[in-house]
């Protein structure tokens, strides 16, 4: 996945995240503006840079920006 694609998903699970909600494929798709496949293969990457951690419950899948402290 493109740099500019991780970042714009990066930025849209922090924004989805501070507005309080469960972070969620669709919703961080359609915050980054990008499709549900292209989210999911940024979100892969950035969990494996270390950046987001990802969860899952009863609901499915949900993501986190991780504490860089």
């Amino acid at each position: 996945m493109d740099q500019e694609t991780n970042d714009q998903v990066f930025v849209a699970v922090a924004a989805v995240e501070a507005r309080g909600a469960d972070v969620r494929l669709e919703q961080v798709a359609a915050e980054a503006g990008r499709s549900v496949d292209d989210t999911r293969a940024a979100l892969s990457d950035l969990s494996h840079q270390n950046l987001t951690a990802e969860f899952v419950d009863d609901a499915g899948s949900r993501w986190t920006v991780k504490d860089r402290g």
